[in-house]
């Protein structure tokens, strides 16, 4: 009997991950990548190492996400070798979870079809998908680090590596397993088993506080970024905590949120200290970025719901049958009432282009020569529209820098998407010249040779092009 039941379990196990992959695939398959996407593939793409490195510290980023994708854009594959990359993160992370979770199948469920889980980690191609597979580890290593203690800090230590908003996350387990292993530890044999692998933690987080420092003084949206007003409005700050999570912010959605966040407080206070510690901290880093640093998106919003699963998956164990049915029930909802929210952008996401990118940069290759004039307004969401073009093909001008671009350097501010381009001018130097625009700025005397579907997702990427030629020798 208890050999047929471990198959059964096997067998849903790997049933749930199939069923996973294949469904995330196929939205993937229907996914057009936007700028915040493409914009690391075209970095490794068309920039050296030592490039690499002196760039993506203005992106306020770690390295890691990008070493990763390096080999593969230096030996020219295509750009969906990264949201396949990324994909594949999400299927480890999803595979791990769904075998060690000890959560009843029917919680597991729950999580796996959240929005997270189903959307915004394996389809958006961005760093986000190998942070939620290093934090899955982490949360299996986490009770086994007296016994593994090198394996748990190099997750925790690559962890930190993946995005800014998982810092706090690792700071916190790196300060806990100091006091647990090494300060409170009257054993001196085992306080130096621990030494190395907390100063491996340790040595990870200096150095991404050594390659960011001063990394906002770089970045012309992050200077730009209004800390009164989100430091004021704290209300509106949760409400967007809120539409993030759940992709509405009524007050069903904002009331229930909070319970949850008041349960994880009083719950894990009570039951754990060290794990109240790593979700306050990490709570208050998270509110402090959206504050003080930059805003929110539900990539890196979902941590405020993803760490109180870490905590509760650690104390799960250890509870009763009465405290399990309530972490059920409490994760359970939190998770599932994603979903609608899911269902429909990953119904958007098919029915509609997300981003008019991928249509854009075929139109191109199809009607445009490769040396064709191609100005553009709007810089950073056509930049999207190049990671679909071969590194060598046809190029785009933005008038305000005197130059081509493919990634976009945030070192540079950008004007106004309303800038008038212009087409005179140009055009007193070559023959036609294509103006290639986001929806801001259309001319009525002109038809435009393409213009993107309306309903495309990011209306920020919703493209038109219009070719001008010169007239009576330019008169």
């Amino acid at each position: 009997m208890i050999k047929t039941k471990i198959n059964k379990s096997l067998v849903l196990n790997i049933l749930c991950i199939f069923l996973y992959a294949v469904i995330t695939l196929f939205v993937v398959f229907h996914h057009e990548i936007w700028a915040d996407e493409a914009q690391a593939w075209l970095v490794v793409r068309d920039l050296d190492i030592m490039g690499i490195i002196r760039h993506v510290r203005t992106e306020g980023h770690p390295l890691l996400w990008y070493m990763f994708l390096f080999p593969f854009a230096k030996l020219k594959f295509s750009v969906f070798l990264m949201q396949i990359l990324n994909w594949f993160f999400m299927i480890m992370a999803a595979g791990v979870f769904i075998f060690k979770s000890p959560f009843h199948k029917i919680t597991n469920l729950c999580i796996i079809l959240s929005s997270a889980f189903l959307y915004w980690y394996p389809v958006v191609a961005r760093s986000y998908g190998l942070m939620i597979l290093l934090f899955v580890l982490s949360m299996v290593l986490y009770e086994k680090q007296k016994d593994r203690p090198y394996l748990y800090a190099i997750c925790v230590a690559l962890l930190a590596h993946t995005h800014v908003i998982a810092f706090g996350f690792c700071a916190a387990l790196a300060g806990v397993f100091f006091f647990k292993n090494i300060f409170f530890e009257k054993d001196r044999s085992l306080q130096k088993k621990f030494i190395c692998p907390f100063l491996l933690m340790l040595f990870s987080l200096t150095a991404v506080v050594l390659y960011l420092n001063g990394s906002q003084n770089e970045n012309f949206i992050v200077q730009g970024y209004d800390i009164k007003n989100n430091a004021v409005l704290l209300k509106g700050l949760y409400f967007d905590i809120v539409k993030n999570i759940y992709g509405a912010e009524n007050w069903f959605y904002a009331l229930f949120l909070g319970a949850f966040f008041v349960f994880n407080t009083v719950y894990l206070f009570i039951k754990n200290k060290s794990l109240f510690f790593i979700f306050a901290f990490n709570f208050a880093y998270i509110l402090s970025v959206f504050i003080f640093i930059w805003g929110m998106m539900q990539q890196r919003t979902f941590l405020l719901l993803f760490v109180p699963l870490f905590c509760l998956f650690v104390l799960y164990g250890s509870r009763n049958k009465t405290d399990r049915i309530i972490i059920n029930i409490v994760l359970s909802s939190a998770f599932l009432l994603t979903f609608p929210n899911a269902f429909e952008i990953i119904k958007n996401d098919i029915q509609h282009p997300f981003s008019d990118s991928k249509n854009v940069a075929q139109y191109i290759q199809k009607n445009l020569d490769k040396n064709a004039v191609i100005v553009t307004n709007s810089p950073i969401s056509t930049s999207s529209i190049l990671s679909y073009l071969p590194k060598n093909g046809q190029k785009i001008f933005y008038i305000p820098y005197n130059g081509y671009f493919t990634y976009y350097d945030w070192k540079k501010p950008v004007l106004s998407p309303y800038y008038p381009i212009p087409v005179d001018e140009i055009l007193k130097q070559v023959s036609d010249v294509y103006v290639l625009t986001a929806v801001y700025l259309s001319y009525e005397n002109i038809k435009p040779l393409y213009e993107s579907d309306l309903k495309t997702v990011m209306h920020s990427e919703i493209f038109r092009i219009y070719k001008f030629e010169r007239k009576n020798n330019g008169k």
